[in-house]
């Protein structure tokens, strides 16, 4: 357990790192000098780094074992940080954050697999799972308690603090992962293995549904406030409602991971038809569906990741560096996608992301339903293979 909240630990304190402009945007604006649309366009930069950078950085990344891949992807968030905290300008700022964003693609590729390995494969959707809490605290957590702290104590102080973190986390990776797990050495079977069904169809298919479901999702999600609005909900009671879209967030990933081992071929498409449906009820007249969708909405929003990338690591095993870092892109990719399509078809939101969604689950049956299968044949299991979790023990995840 140790070496899952470890590894959850290095996705929150990315993600806090990613988002903290989104919460400081005033201070940073004011304190540097720009316009607060200069500000806000740093997330946008870093989306587009991640992306252009993601599959050649990962490529890259394969050359060396996880543990030296994870600790020198902290080691350079945590130097990005220092840099951002004393940074002059806002160029500089850009340029550190950019300098992070090279390593996102990789450290949300790897950690899933580390999460996986010598995990039985009715456990992996758990071992996923575990690691995803990392991202749910990030929201619910995270970036409320950097917003306070930076409008409290100056905004400088929160990159300073993530800082620190990055560093400890990269320190902790250190001491509780193995050096050179077999799968990543060169010349392994299960690593070329693993790169070869990177190729395959449903791996192709897992990658396209990913894209697809995100962009869905995402006509209505960067919206959600004019949805509250629309109903009425601002304020105070919008933002109790954003913590309860956490807290579900925290629920569903519970959820979804042991609906990801027990009902492999179910659970995937289940969770996109929720994530895609859902924000329909926003649609009904009133503000008692709106303030019911929104919880609701936010424990299969935070269950996508879970499932779609769970099914990943059982299609492809313990070598599937370069699939999982395509996942990754493509959910970035249907972000900035979603984002830009939910701007385009205005109060139809809802509708699109429904439709989509549902053209999106016969994809994700096929990919869900070709791991099923894949478990009959031994050279697809994503991780050891073991029957029993013993590895697992002793290594503290």
């Amino acid at each position: 357990m140790t070496r899952s909240v470890t590894l959850a630990a290095a996705l929150f304190v990315y993600l806090v790192a990613e988002l903290v402009p989104v919460g400081l945007l005033p201070e940073m604006a004011a304190d540097l000098h720009v316009p607060p649309g200069r500000v806000a366009s740093l997330v946008g930069w870093y989306a587009a780094v991640a992306a252009v950078c993601g599959l050649p950085a990962s490529a890259l990344a394969r050359r060396w074992p996880r543990r030296r891949v994870l600790v020198a992807s902290m080691a350079l968030l945590s130097a990005s940080q220092v840099v951002v905290a004393v940074a002059p300008t806002l160029e500089v700022v850009a340029a550190a954050r950019g300098a992070s964003a090279v390593a996102h693609v990789v450290v949300w590729a790897t950690v899933p697999l580390v999460a996986a390995e010598g995990a039985s494969r009715d456990q992996v959707g758990r071992a996923v799972g575990r690691v995803f809490y990392g991202t749910s605290a990030a929201t619910v957590l995270g970036v409320p308690a950097a917003t306070w702290a930076g409008q409290l104590l100056g905004w400088r102080v929160v990159p300073a603090l993530l800082a620190l973190g990055a560093a400890a986390v990269a320190l902790a990776l250190t001491r509780l992962l193995p050096d050179d797990p077999s799968p990543r050495s060169a010349g392994h079977p299960e690593r070329a293995s693993g790169s070869r069904r990177a190729a395959t169809g449903p791996v192709i298919a897992t990658i396209a549904a990913t894209l697809l479901a995100v962009l869905a999702a995402y006509t209505v999600y960067p919206f959600l406030s004019l949805v509250a609005e629309r109903a009425g909900l601002d304020g105070t009671t919008y933002a109790w409602l954003l913590a309860a879209f956490g807290v579900a967030g925290i629920v569903g990933v519970r959820v979804a991971s042991v609906g990801l081992d027990r009902r492999p071929n179910l659970a995937p498409a289940t969770v996109v038809v929720a994530a895609t449906t859902l924000p329909l009820l926003t649609l009904v007249p009133g503000a008692l569906p709106t303030a019911a969708a929104i919880p609701l909405w936010g424990a299969p929003m935070a269950a996508l990741p879970v499932v779609l990338q769970g099914t990943l690591v059982r299609l492809t095993g313990p070598g599937g560096d370069l699939a999982s870092g395509a996942y990754v892109v493509a959910y970035q990719v249907g972000i900035a996608a979603g984002t830009w399509l939910g701007g385009v078809v205005g109060g139809e939101r809802a509708w699109t992301a429904a439709l989509l969604g549902l053209a999106t689950v016969p994809v994700v049956l096929v990919a869900s339903r070709s791991g099923a299968r894949a478990e009959q044949d031994p050279g697809l299991r994503p991780a050891s293979g073991r029957s029993a979790p013993a590895r697992s023990r002793s290594s503290g995840s």
